[in-house]
């Protein structure tokens, strides 16, 4: 049975993973082990009948799925910062992934408080009519 130092393997730089910084509200940085990609992103359950080429065009904004082991999430993962190389990311989602692993929804890193203050805007679009 695969066990939580089993994940040293899959996680090294050397094979599949990679190292990231993880920078939390306080300035404390931790490095963490992790590996690029969405497991489940792999191959889709279709009903039996379903056209394969119907309403297969989706658009994603631009993320990438982190997993790490669930030791390595911080308390304040959604107040933290991920770094890798010259990159920096906010989280903006984690989800278990199995008993020992976690996603990481990750996008590019962007001051959330900057938004525009319209609530009617939803932080992205202007609710107001240009004059």
């Amino acid at each position: 049975m695969i066990g939580a130092d089993d994940l040293a393997d899959f996680f090294d730089p050397e094979e599949f993973g990679c190292e990231v910084l993880i920078v939390g509200t306080g300035g404390q940085i931790e490095k963490v082990l992790g590996m690029w990609g969405d497991p489940a992103a792999f191959g889709v359950m279709l009903r039996q009948g379903t056209n394969v080429g119907a309403a297969q065009i989706r658009a994603k904004a631009n993320q990438r799925v982190l997993q790490v082991s669930n030791e390595d999430v911080p308390d304040d993962w959604h107040l933290a910062k991920v770094v890798e190389s010259d990159r920096e990311f906010s989280i903006t989602d984690v989800s278990p992934h199995g008993r020992l692993r976690s996603l990481m929804v990750l996008v590019p890193y962007g001051d959330r408080e900057a938004r525009v203050k319209d609530p009617a805007q939803h932080g992205w679009l202007s609710s107001q009519p240009k004059r």
